[in-house]
């Protein structure tokens, strides 16, 4: 049997290692990678800068299934193995002096998570038995046509049959919206620069001259990247000193950077991680049991599950609080008394709190609102006390941060909530107007910022004027042959600018993509885009292939699931929850588990396919 992936990234990584691990014993198997970037895929490349780091801690991330024996990422990096492949391979970075300087909880370049993926892929290589062939084609499959046993993958040189086609593949560009595409017409016009959304470091940023205004449109991860990429990437350079903090010293190569968003502040940093691997805060009330006690005729109402979510956070707040500040105080007999009430708020008001220790979900979710704030300048300093604030928070750890440390329960209800979502346990009206539009907003905005690090350089890059960041909503306009961007909350301080940048990656939709591949299957009707009901007669088409999720078989145009065809990760972004995360070892982590789906699912009857 040939097997095809396309995506030699992460997911196909593991993907391979399932399937050889699995079919060591079962007879002839024969597997292609196809991925025009380097094992790894674009987002591990070893050869890109250092500035890009993970946002995850070295040591809890690993391709190594929970079934498999292996070193995560973190144990790797300390390995003689690690240290001898790394030299054998004769990288153009200095990987041998960063491994030696990482800590368990370190957040590590992602180039050298690229080289942990390059060294995992050489180790399925070693374990081939004499009647396995894995092949890595560096090339992109541009079409896929079916035939009586399976594809004929079309790539710019030749054409190869697969008996099963498995697409991993990442965050793939799209056409631009009408919004987009109405401003890059008009710096195409005017002679300016738009910069649509992309991957950072694939991204051009030679015509953003120096001393000159960027407006940078969107304030999470890939913000912070093109902040490094901006400032120190071009000869800038932070110093600390003391209780003061980090400075930051100009190299005169910096333009302005204007950065703004819907909520005017940057997403929240992650505390520093004190959680071992495998460890995860047991579920309280975001459990089989609540759920089930929850549901109405089979479904999760989206107030039930944000009441459920919201309890497990202000548990961890409150025990963090007392175990702080309250040393008295037995905490779990408050955890105990917490989960029974029937009255979280008449329970809580039982306790004698300092002032401003209260949970307040509106200032979470929305920090600056209400916020009396008369200029741009008065808005930094509102920023800086908050991101003080938050700094402070984060280095307590994720253990003893009440905020952040509270906040990271979310990432160990990952697996339930990724769960909740592929089981459909929510009305689709409930999923369309509620969780995709707001959950999905307030999960990414509270969990999936920087480490605590970036936010100590973004205060040092403002007070050195280099960033000036503007109120909520972001407003953005052509005017007099220049981009404007101004907060709609105080829109008498515009800003002009030759350049814009979108923060953010591409989001996964079928409808718009430009992946050829995506393209040729949806023009055959092989793969549909998924399409919810919330109301009798409404229909709502997401951007994400209609995929049968106990299967991974994606539904064609007649409404059939492909047996040879399966499509999981990002593609599936909008009917699968968090699909850009990489693994975490020894949690039962979602990756793993589709992974290990698929490969019972290919090996079960290999002989029919060859």
């Amino acid at each position: 049997m040939h097997i095809g992936i396309i995506g030699a990234g992460p997911r196909g990584l593991i993907l391979l290692a399932d399937l050889l691990q699995a079919a060591s014993q079962t007879g002839k198997l024969s597997i292609s990678l196809f991925d025009p970037n380097p094992i790894g895929g674009k987002v591990w490349s070893p050869t890109q800068p250092l500035d890009y780091i993970m946002n995850s801690p070295a040591q809890l991330v690993t391709l190594f299934n929970d079934n498999q024996p292996g070193a995560n990422f973190y144990e790797w990096t300390q390995s003689k193995v690690a240290r001898d492949f790394v030299t054998q391979e004769n990288y153009q970075h200095d990987f041998l002096a960063l491994m030696e300087q990482l800590q368990p909880n370190d957040y590590a370049p992602r180039a050298l998570f690229g080289v942990y993926c390059q060294w995992f892929y050489r180790q399925q290589l070693n374990r081939l038995v004499p009647q396995q062939q894995v092949t890595y084609l560096p090339t992109t499959v541009t079409a896929a046509q079916p035939t009586s046993t399976g594809f004929i993958l079309v790539t710019p040189k030749q054409q190869i049959n697969v008996n099963k086609l498995v697409i991993s593949s990442g965050n793939v560009a799209n056409q631009l919206t009408k919004t987009e595409q109405a401003l890059q017409d008009y710096a195409t016009a005017h002679q300016l620069t738009y910069l649509g959304p992309n991957h950072p470091n694939e991204v051009d940023l030679t015509n953003i001259k120096p001393k000159t205004n960027v407006i940078i449109r969107g304030m999470g991860l890939s913000f912070f990247d093109y902040l490094s990429q901006l400032t120190t990437a071009r000869g800038g350079r932070f110093t600390r000193s003391g209780d003061h903090g980090l400075t930051y010293h100009p190299s005169g190569q910096e333009p302005h950077i204007i950065a703004g968003s819907r909520r005017g502040v940057p997403y929240y940093p992650k505390p520093i991680n004190q959680a071992q691997v495998g460890e995860q805060r047991p579920a309280i009330f975001l459990n089989p049991a609540h759920i089930q006690q929850g549901s109405v005729a089979g479904k999760l109402p989206f107030k039930t599950f944000i009441n459920l979510v919201q309890a497990e956070i202000e548990n961890v707040y409150y025990r963090i609080i007392l175990q702080n500040n309250h040393p008295q105080s037995d905490v779990a007999e408050f955890s105990a008394g917490f989960a029974a009430a029937a009255d979280r708020t008449a329970f809580l008001n039982n306790y004698h709190w300092h002032p401003g220790e209260r949970l307040d979900w509106k200032t979470i979710l929305n920090p600056v609102a209400g916020t009396k704030i008369t200029n741009i300048a008065d808005y930094q300093q509102t920023l800086q006390t908050w991101l003080a604030k938050l700094v402070a928070d984060a280095r307590q750890g994720s253990n003893h941060a009440p905020i952040t440390g509270a906040l990271a329960t979310l990432i160990d209800l990952r697996t339930t909530i990724q769960r909740l979502v592929t089981d459909q346990a929510f009305t689709d009206r409930d999923y369309v107007e509620k969780f995709l539009p707001s959950f999905n907003s307030f999960a990414g905005f509270l969990t999936a910022g920087p480490p605590v690090a970036r936010y100590d350089e973004l205060m040092a890059l403002m007070r050195a004027g280099i960033v000036t960041i503007l109120g909520p909503q972001l407003q953005v306009v052509g005017v007099k042959h220049q981009f404007l961007a101004r907060s709609k909350f105080y829109p008498d301080e515009p800003f002009l600018a030759q350049a814009i940048i979108e923060a953010r990656l591409p989001s996964a939709n079928l409808k718009r993509t430009t992946n050829s591949l995506l393209v040729s299957l949806r023009k055959q009707g092989i793969i549909t885009a998924y399409q919810f009901h919330p109301e009798n007669n409404e229909t709502v088409t997401s951007g994400a292939v209609k995929t049968d999720l106990s299967t991974y078989h994606p539904i064609n145009q007649q409404g059939k699931p492909n047996d040879q065809l399966y499509v999981w990760g990002v593609p599936l972004s909008g009917i699968e929850w968090m699909t850009t995360t990489l693994p975490h070892p020894a949690v039962h982590d979602h990756n793993f588990s589709v992974a290990d789906l698929i490969t019972e699912q290919l090996l079960a009857n290999p002989a029919a396919s060859s």
